[in-house]
């Protein structure tokens, strides 16, 4: 095994979060399209709506999202100004203002480019995430942005990460992968053959203890622990 060379990083929930949630988000564009719903409801609908209709196979496009957003609202907003209340949702989410930084993240990245590291982002999103990190001020951390959708393949497909390899010129065990989804983030990347970091509350069942943190801030620890031995061999 070599030494771990780059890190990549999965973005909302790891990095970033909305702000103040995806519910308060859809009821204060709803509201200004004389549409109401109040935003625990609308939170709970979103979380439903979005794992019923997740599909490997299916681009998280537009298209897509038209269809989680007019399932979440259902008849909370007018279906005359639903198509202006979905651009005005599908512009919000590409505005800084409303994601918010995770604690300590800027330190976080700036502790693990001390350690000589590439970084890169590796998300399961669209071209949106671009802006969302330059006007959270942390874009320039990133060595390259892997973006599924401008990619045309997501996690956990191994096809993702195989373009990171090629993109980067690393072998899997040079690289350590850090996300929150145990299929998308750890298993996603276990099984590209590459090193990983899954960061969740409680260790999920079929995730190793030694691959797991309960926050962030334990990735550079983890991180060079995993440098470690790889230049140990181990």
């Amino acid at each position: 095994m070599g030494p771990v060379k780059a890190i990549t990083l999965d973005a909302a929930g790891t990095l970033i979060r909305p702000y103040p949630s995806i519910g308060a988000v859809y009821a204060d564009i709803v509201e200004s399209h004389e549409g109401h719903a109040e935003p625990e409801i609308l939170e709970e609908r979103f979380h439903k709506v979005f794992h019923e209709n997740i599909d490997a196979a299916v681009p998280m496009d537009r298209t897509f999202w038209k269809k989680i957003v007019s399932k979440t609202y259902g008849d909370t907003c007018p279906k005359s100004n639903f198509e202006a209340c979905f651009n005005d949702l599908w512009d919000a989410f590409g505005e800084g203002h409303r994601w918010v930084l995770l604690d300590g993240v800027e330190d976080i990245l700036h502790q693990l480019k001390k350690q000589g590291l590439q970084l890169a982002i590796l998300s399961n999103n669209d071209s949106r995430l671009r802006q969302v990190l330059e006007d959270k001020g942390i874009a320039t951390l990133f060595d390259k942005l892997f973006i599924s959708e401008e990619i045309g393949c997501r996690k956990p497909s191994i096809e993702i990460f195989h373009h990171v390899e090629q993109t980067l010129d690393l072998e899997p065990i040079e690289l350590l992968h850090v996300g929150d989804s145990p299929r998308e983030d750890y298993h996603g990347a276990r099984n590209a053959g590459w090193n990983t970091v899954l960061i969740a509350r409680k260790c999920p069942p079929g995730v190793q203890q030694s691959d797991w943190v309960t926050s962030l801030s334990l990735v550079p620890t983890k991180g060079r622990q995993k440098q470690i031995e790889g230049e140990r061999g181990l």
